[in-house]
């Protein structure tokens, strides 16, 4: 008998969802990022005329005297962020996308103090799950953002869109939701180059396997298709989850993602490489590594790729507590499992202490 289909771990795990008008209203404890000196909002955030005549904006704002170390000044704490993207020349340009702050932007990241501009209010949901800035863009003014559900606070947020897309440096912002393809799915990982778009995506509203995995558009979003889909004979990417797709810098069409739950369609978990910006992927993952990524064990895959062919792989548990990194030197064709970070505080206390690691 065919085992009934399982549906991901990470998304299954939180508390009930709370009703939008709770979520908007928490924003200022659970979705704003950090930004301790001045604020440069839009200026059509400033005053709408609404119920009662105009209203001002009164936020966002840090809240004052947090639990902080080496801030200077008020101890100023906000909420949490999902991504950050910087500028591969200006260490002053940086992007952050927070769970449910939207998209901000910063031009003097490296002062003491720097100022941020959210650039996202205008849009449907603000709720950030990925951003990539466009390599192959010699002005590096593209990005685009995946909208997902990643709050600490019992995945509270906004709908799930779709995508957004920047060709100002992230001051004006176009959603893309794929002729309607993209609605309804939580974006873990963004790639943009050119007119090519690719999406990793973990979860769906109306849960089945044909609304996860990767996703890729070569008309700029007009379109998508699922390049992962059935055992991987295809496009080598088998049906199933992908919790996470990242880009390597100096190699524009060379990408990475994982799959979860492969094997119930006859694939294999694992990580996989593109060469060819996502039209077709080869697994590079090794038995050590596999063997923390059988489904149903693991809740998160977190992927990061440095400009010396390095590759990092952090794999993350059903307990929500991080059981595995693996580091490779050469884009994938070997990994070495590296130690597990610990800390002593009256006892070894590993990373994520409070089992939240199939969010962050």
């Amino acid at each position: 008998m065919k085992p009934s289909l399982p549906t991901p771990l990470s998304k299954t795990r939180s508390v009930r969802r709370v009703g939008v008008g709770l979520a908007v209203g928490a924003l200022f404890l659970f979705g704003l990022p950090g930004f301790a000196g001045g604020l440069a909002p839009l200026p059509s955030a400033e005053k709408v005329v609404g119920v009662g005549g105009p209203w001002k904006a009164a936020g966002a704002a840090p809240a004052l005297f947090g639990q902080v170390e080496n801030i200077p000044g008020d101890g100023p704490i906000v909420g949490a962020i999902h991504t950050v993207v910087a500028h591969p020349t200006n260490p002053n340009i940086l992007w952050v996308g927070a769970v449910n702050g939207g998209i901000w932007v910063t031009h003097n990241a490296t002062a003491a103090k720097p100022n941020w501009l959210r650039t996202t209010d205008d849009q449907a949901s603000i709720s950030i799950g990925a951003l990539d800035l466009d390599p192959t863009d010699p002005a590096r003014n593209t990005l685009v953002a995946g909208i997902g559900l990643w709050s600490s606070f019992g995945l509270a947020g906004g709908r799930r869109t779709g995508l957004l897309k920047s060709t100002t440096g992230g001051i004006l912002w176009t959603p893309i939701d794929g002729g309607g393809t993209l609605v309804g799915k939580d974006f873990s990982g963004v790639a943009v180059r050119g007119k090519t778009l690719i999406a990793s995506v973990d979860f769906a509203d109306d849960f089945n396997f044909t609304k996860v995995g990767v996703f890729r558009s070569t008309d700029g979003g007009a379109t998508f298709t699922q390049v992962s889909f059935g055992d991987g004979t295809a496009t080598g990417l088998p049906t199933g989850v992908s919790y996470d797709l990242v880009g390597d810098p100096k190699r524009p069409k060379r990408l990475f993602t994982n799959i979860d739950l492969a094997d119930f369609f006859g694939g294999e978990n694992g990580i996989y490489r593109t060469d060819d910006t996502g039209a077709t992927w080869t697994k590079v993952s090794t038995p050590a590594l596999d063997a923390l990524l059988v489904s149903g064990t693991a809740t998160n895959v977190e992927l990061a790729v440095g400009r010396s062919n390095n590759v990092y792989c952090a794999i993350i548990d059903a307990s929500g507590q991080l059981a595995g990194v693996f580091r490779s030197g050469n884009g994938g064709a070997s990994w070495t499992q590296m130690d597990l970070p610990m800390t002593n505080e009256g006892g070894p206390i590993g990373i994520h202490p409070g089992f939240q690691g199939f969010l962050h």
